[in-house]
């Protein structure tokens, strides 16, 4: 309808008009709000710029760069709380899981010790280079290994 009232040759007032009139009226679901005002804001540029003066042209170019700008920002602070969120979630979760190859690392080098006695730097290297599956591999087979070779070799 917006679009009918400049054809049918309604002037630029009364369109205004009529426009402030259904705009009272009228409450459009969210998805037709953007349809709505982009149809609207075409119409209203053609006739709208030609009555405005150089300043109000300027004044208006200026308040609409301001408002993209604002949106800009809030969208990168929306992004970046965003990110530093999952970066605390992936730290956290890094934290647990090295936390958990620490202790078990841990573990298994005093029992090694306490039954074998002091242990080779050999081992003490593939503790410290092997990761969590393999460390838990490790302290299954130490439960009946009877040598270090047993526990290490497979």
């Amino acid at each position: 309808m917006a679009k009918l009232l400049k054809y049918w040759g309604y002037s630029v007032n009364q369109w205004f008009q009529l426009m402030l009139v259904i705009d009272a009226l009228l409450t459009l679901p969210e998805p037709l709000e953007d349809a709505f005002y982009n149809a609207a804001q075409h119409i209203e540029d053609e006739h709208t710029m030609e009555r405005l003066n150089s300043f109000q042209r300027v004044r208006l170019r200026r308040e609409r760069q301001a408002a993209e700008e604002i949106g800009m920002q809030k969208g990168l602070q929306a992004g970046l709380a965003q990110g530093i969120q999952q970066g605390i979630e992936q730290g956290i979760e890094q934290g647990i899981e090295q936390g958990a190859h620490t202790g078990i690392a841990g573990m298994l080098h005093a029992q090694l010790q306490h039954k074998f006695g002091d242990l080779p730097d050999w081992v003490n290297q593939r503790l410290q280079h092997a990761d969590t599956a393999v460390l838990q591999h490790w302290v299954v087979r130490f439960v009946h290994a009877q040598s270090l070779h047993d526990v290490f070799e497979s």
